[in-house]
């Protein structure tokens, strides 16, 4: 169930909704409804973006979380921002392609950009509701040039990125490896490609 924040959060985008539609069409379509469903059905995919931009800063990977139900301030969630976009901008022909993307039953993943000078990789990963379609995306960009013409030229920058792609918070004890993988590990195995052990 949201709280009441989050609920509050969304109910700009249940009023734009009305202005659009009108409030008779609002109501009998139940656009409260829709709206605040969406926004609901986002939240947990609104907090996986956060989380995961939160494990990668000063990386030069920006990961967002569009909106569709309002594409033109589709844009409710950004860490590590390199597009220079902001909270509430809005989208281009992303839904227009995520939409054919489905009908073709293609994914839009690893693709690269080229806008000017600037190069990025970049996956969209569609969030798709059986009753609505696509209702929302998450975007990986990866800044290509920050990584091959600045990070890699220089041995302290390469040494700075990988320490902040791999610094943690905390050490936890569990065990994600499979048993064959755990047994390598006790014996001395360093990493996956490791072929020592």
């Amino acid at each position: 169930m949201a709280d009441a924040r989050t609920r509050q959060r969304y109910h700009p985008q249940r009023d734009r909704v009305r202005d659009r539609l009108g409030d008779p069409a609002f109501d009998k379509y139940e656009g409260k409804k829709i709206a605040d469903d969406t926004g609901e059905y986002l939240e947990n995919f609104a907090r996986i973006v956060r989380l995961i931009g939160k494990s990668f800063p000063n990386t030069g990977i920006e990961i967002l979380l569009h909106d569709l139900s309002n594409p033109s301030q589709s844009l409710v969630v950004l860490e590590n921002n390199i597009t220079g976009r902001n909270l509430r901008d809005g989208t281009t022909s992303l839904v227009i392609d995520l939409k054919k993307r489905q009908l073709l039953h293609e994914d839009k993943l690893n693709y690269e950009l080229n806008i000017g000078a600037r190069r990025f990789k970049c996956t969209t990963i569609p969030i798709v509701r059986k009753e609505y379609g696509v209702v929302g995306a998450i975007c990986i960009n990866i800044d290509a040039n920050y990584l091959t013409e600045d990070v890699i030229q220089d041995a302290k920058k390469v040494r700075a990125w990988f320490e902040a792609f791999c610094r943690t918070d905390m050490q936890l004890h569990e065990n994600i490896l499979s048993r064959d993988e755990y047994a390598r590990a006790l014996k001395g195995k360093r990493h996956f490609r490791d072929e020592r052990a």
